[in-house]
């Protein structure tokens, strides 16, 4: 399964998105039960320029989440 975590903010997504799963970067700690069936799986992180999703990734890792990638 391929599963895309797109941590841009609302207004970005609307512009344009991959239709992965919306969860800006700073709602992501309070939103980990909306990916936590994928904690084993391989989950793209999508962000803009890729600032963003870098920091998801890390704390993602601290979370025990193994398989993240950042796009």
């Amino acid at each position: 399964n391929l599963h895309i975590v797109d941590v841009r903010e609302q207004w970005e997504f609307d512009e344009a998105n991959l239709n992965g799963l919306l969860i800006p970067l700073g709602e992501l700690p309070n939103r980990l039960s909306e990916i936590e069936a994928w904690k084993n799986e391989e989950i793209i992180i999508h962000c803009k320029s890729g600032g963003r999703s870098g920091r998801a990734k890390e704390f993602l890792k601290t979370q025990g989440f193994e398989n993240v990638r950042n796009l």
